[in-house]
């Protein structure tokens, strides 16, 4: 299961959120501040932090600024009771995922939290499909005559051009045009 990581300067609403979460099979660390956050993050094992936005010393918007310094595939979710339209819009274009407005039901934090870590959980696929399309040669050969011809539809794939590639029935046309 994913690991969170709380921060909210209310003890209460911090020990409830990590309860609930723990009862739910998540690797739940806690916070007392963004100071404390930033200490306690493991950017290789953090999957999700939950923020509130309101704390002393560093707010929230600069924790997830920091957070995302460090690791951008981290995922972060600010909540506050002091939401705006201004503080929600500067949070999404730093990054955050999500802007949750207190109070909410412990179901809305769930539901958001299942999203942005299913959200995560594409990314993380998307970019190991393309490095493994990117990585491994689409055909391979030792002949010098066939990598030369390999070396040559690379560069005319790169083009635009029109290419009528001929040969027998079986030679792998259909394979080199791909």
């Amino acid at each position: 299961m994913a690991n969170l990581l709380i921060v909210d300067d209310e003890k209460n609403i911090r020990g409830h959120l990590a309860t609930f979460f723990r009862e739910r099979g998540y690797e739940v660390q806690t916070a007392e501040s963004g100071q404390q956050a930033l200490s306690t993050f493991s950017d290789q094992s953090t999957d999700l932090v939950l923020t509130d936005y309101r704390m002393a010393e560093m707010n929230g918007q600069e924790l997830l600024r920091r957070i995302k310094e460090r690791n951008s595939d981290v995922m972060v979710i600010l909540m506050t009771a002091y939401a705006t339209v201004e503080n929600a819009v500067a949070a999404m274009k730093d990054g955050a995922y999500d802007y949750l407005t207190k109070p909410f039901s412990l179901d809305q934090v769930q539901h958001s939290i299942e999203r942005a870590l299913e959200t995560q959980r594409l990314r993380n696929e998307v970019r190991g499909l393309r490095d493994t399309l990117e990585e491994r040669p689409f055909l391979e050969s030792r002949s010098p005559t066939m990598q030369r011809l390999l070396h040559d539809a690379e560069r005319v794939a790169l083009s635009e051009a029109t290419i009528l590639l001929t040969g027998e029935s079986g030679t792998g046309k259909n394979v080199l045009a791909r």
